[in-house]
């Protein structure tokens, strides 16, 4: 689809929510997630099989066509566990996730003290899904301002969209 944006011929790429969620949520070092300018596709670089060279390929691009997309931060996602806690109307299981989430493996704690009241886990899902789509919508924003900021470059035209 094309749009037009202060009579500049813009393309319009749409990237699904889902995916930037998932890049956003992985966490593992040999792995690692770019977006596709020309089609909103996420794409996955694994340094455990990368049979397509894809990261020589896109590492080797001067088009501007892929943008690394970083985890989100662990700052981020602790301070995602920390506003959850507030919401939590159980002063017991409150209390229990305050120690949960307090030093080196907060994360792992957090989850497991969750795996004993499953609605309260389910909340923290629905939540932290909340937060990221926000973060993506944030990041998404970010992107855009940049691209705007060199129209002349080959991907410099075009505006993403999240669905």
């Amino acid at each position: 689809m094309t749009v037009i944006v202060q009579g500049i011929l813009t393309r319009k790429v749409t990237v699904p929510v889902d995916d930037l969620i998932e890049a956003f949520d992985t966490h593992f070092e040999e792995t690692a997630y770019y977006l596709d300018l020309q089609n909103g596709k996420m794409i996955l670089v694994s340094e455990i099989d990368d049979s397509d060279n894809l990261k020589e390929k896109i590492e080797s691009d001067t088009t501007g066509r892929y943008v690394y997309v970083e985890p989100i931060p662990s700052s981020e996602g602790y301070r995602h566990m920390e506003d959850f806690i507030t919401t939590v109307p159980e002063k017991n299981l409150q209390e229990k996730l305050v120690i949960a989430i307090s030093g080196k493996g907060a994360f792992r704690r957090f989850k497991e003290v969750l795996l004993m009241y499953p609605e309260q886990r389910q909340r923290w899902f629905d939540f932290h899904e909340k937060m990221i789509k926000k973060y993506a919508k944030e990041w998404i924003n970010d992107l855009n301002r940049e691209l705007e900021k060199n129209p002349k470059a080959k991907y410099g035209d075009t505006i993403i969209w999240i669905k």
